[in-house]
């Protein structure tokens, strides 16, 4: 429910009041009638005006020519069990369907973490209590997140307040406000920030010896190995997922993970780079844990909860990529996410084909044009350097101005 910011007491009127929500300029009426009425016994209404000497005025003649002996049906208005729960539960049926229930839990697990709190005692009758709270919803989720990502908190709101509306639960559809929906420029990593990363890691684990910052460095390492999507893919993997197996044709290890339930497909098999497979998976991520069971997740397996260990690496990674000051380039954030950008990025420029790498991502050449391929003056150079050969190749032997 949104914060009330003021409140005036109306002298000799009783329980008479107005007041306003912090996050807006509109007067509120209150005041004391009865439990006859409604639950709380209070009259509480807009007065839709801004200005304070003319809100008082018009309080007074609500409340001077208010029948006290007027009832109204009382019922517990609950948003979350009139609106949320009904929606989500069709929302849990809809991605069943469609073998992704992973999205339902996130989107309700999105809700109970930042819409909730707001929406519980809100009394969803009245659309300037709605406003309101749509209002300090923004608020609280700008000082965390980007536009785009309001924007689907916004979205999964917007969903549950139509459904509620065509049922005839909401009186009033509310309004939201509009937010550009646009790719994010997530800027990619560079090989000496990722080196920069891998050191601090291993200087923290060397001073603390906490094995939990020596484990999410190998996971990060297993990110950056392949076309991941930094998050709960890997998280979810168990062993019986890996397939090692020798490569005849250069004497080393060949890793494939087969990835369930993915963004895109409901299995996508995924070969990591083999430099990391010889000198990493092998040597420090298999001996870990002796033990293990082919139904024992790959990293961390004693830790039943996957969305918290990703929030805990995932604020690790932060608080070290900022130390190593890495995490910002050219005034934009580069979370977790950017390590993917990195291995599409780095695989691009040593002129792998695009289908490739695309195809090791799980995405399509486009996407892969339109969301992850950089922009940086890096890549733009290292495109002309393909696109100008020749005429590099003639400066390198002899100097030349002609075009």
């Amino acid at each position: 429910m949104p914060k009330i910011n003021k409140k005036i007491k109306i002298p000799n009127c009783d329980t008479l009041l107005i007041y306003q929500y912090d996050n807006s300029t509109n007067w509120f009426v209150k005041f004391y009638v009865g439990t006859h009425y409604s639950k709380s016994g209070m009259y509480d209404k807009t007065l839709k005006l801004k200005n304070q000497k003319e809100a008082i005025k018009k309080s007074k003649e609500l409340w001077r020519s208010f029948d006290f002996n007027e009832k109204k049906v009382i019922r517990d208005y609950d948003f979350d069990k009139d609106i949320a729960e009904p929606f989500f539960k069709l929302r849990k049926k809809q991605y069943e369907r469609k073998g992704k229930v992973q999205y339902a839990n996130k989107e309700h697990n999105q809700y109970k973490n930042k819409i909730l709190p707001i929406f519980k005692d809100l009394d969803y009758r009245n659309n300037d209590h709605i406003d309101n709270a749509i209002e300090e919803l923004v608020i609280n989720l700008k000082k965390e997140f980007t536009e785009t990502t309001i924007s689907k908190y916004l979205n999964i709101l917007s969903q549950m307040c139509k459904r509620a509306f065509n049922n005839r639960v909401l009186p009033i559809m509310p309004s939201f406000p509009s937010m550009s929906r646009i790719n994010e420029d997530r800027p990619t990593y560079f090989a000496k920030d990722l080196k920069k990363i891998d050191d601090e890691y291993n200087a923290e684990y060397q001073r603390t010896e906490n094995k939990e910052v020596d484990e999410e460095r190998d996971i990060i390492s297993t990110w950056r190995s392949a076309g991941f999507r930094p998050g709960l893919e890997l998280l979810k993997v168990k062993w019986f997922q890996i397939n090692l197996s020798d490569n005849k044709n250069y004497g080393v290890k060949d890793l494939v993970i087969t990835l369930n339930e993915t963004k895109t497909k409901k299995r996508h098999n995924i070969q990591c780079n083999p430099y990391f497979v010889n000198n990493i998976f092998i040597t420090r991520v298999m001996p870990r844990y002796q033990n293990r069971k082919s139904d024992d997740y790959l990293f961390f397996p004693n830790e039943k909860n996957r969305n918290k260990l990703y929030e805990r690496i995932r604020r690790r990674f932060k608080r070290i990529s900022m130390k190593c000051g890495t995490y910002f380039f050219n005034g934009k954030e580069r979370p977790l996410y950017s390590i993917r950008h990195f291995f599409g990025n780095e695989r691009d420029q040593k002129d792998f084909d695009v289908k490739l790498i695309a195809s090791n991502m799980n995405t399509s050449p486009e996407i892969f044009y339109k969301n992850y391929k950089s922009n940086n003056m890096e890549n733009i150079i290292a495109e002309g350097e393909k696109l100008f050969k020749d005429q590099y190749t003639k400066l390198k032997v002899k100097k030349s101005s002609k075009w």
